[in-house]
């Protein structure tokens, strides 16, 4: 759903991440559908590759007589001014801006961005994380160096801080299946453990880990 303020729309966040991530080529430019009365038809806002902040305005409706041309030259500026102005048509559920990404690209810009760290990152991944976060090139980069590292960690907790089947077999089986005279040696266990887990964070070596993995904890 469109929103207002352009700075924090979808769309917005579309061009910034083609400005922050390689050449932006992945990031073709929005098409338009503009559903007001008696002009019903799409446009297209595409990025000008040729020239950096450059955009071109590719309407198919041609101008009424006498009227100014629709299709011309951008700056990104005139593109947020163009979005900014159509916020009652965006209200009224009469216009809509999609942005249009071509995927190749944007995979091969989520794997470069990896790469560029250090990191290991395939194509089929790259692409399966950018269908989940919208094809936002910045918002998978940020799922995969912040916020899979912490899922890894939290889940690398739960199983590492407790006892495995085979030791607790272990301790009870010494214990003589006795769980009051085993508390004690559970206890031990317990604490060695969160002593080990506590020294696991989500930093350089958890991301490491998750390279070698394709970034797939569960692999």
């Amino acid at each position: 759903e469109p929103v207002p303020d352009h700075l924090r729309s979808r769309c917005f966040a579309f061009a910034q991440a083609a400005a922050a991530h390689g050449d932006g080529a992945w990031l073709l430019g929005f098409l338009v559908y503009d559903r007001q009365p008696g002009q019903m038809h799409y446009y297209s806002l595409r990025r000008d590759e040729r020239v950096r902040g450059s955009w071109l305005k590719l309407d198919s409706l041609p101008p009424a007589l006498g009227a100014e041309c629709k299709n011309r030259q951008l700056q990104e500026e005139d593109l947020w001014t163009i979005y900014t102005d159509s916020k009652p048509q965006f209200q009224s559920w009469s216009l809509r801006w999609y942005p249009v990404v071509y995927r190749p690209l944007a995979a091969r810009e989520v794997c470069r961005a990896m790469e560029s760290q250090g990191y290991r990152l395939s194509r089929d991944r790259a692409a399966a994380l950018l269908a989940e976060s919208g094809w936002l090139v910045s918002e998978a980069i940020s799922q995969l160096l912040q916020h899979a590292p912490q899922a890894a960690l939290r889940e690398l907790l739960v199983r590492f801080a407790r006892p495995s089947e085979q030791e607790m077999r272990l301790l009870l089986e010494d214990s003589g299946w006795d769980l009051s005279a085993a508390q004690p040696a559970i206890d031990k266990v317990l604490k060695h453990r969160i002593a080990l887990a506590s020294q696991v964070d989500a930093g350089e070596r958890t991301k490491q880990a998750l390279s070698l993995c394709d970034w797939q904890p569960a692999e």
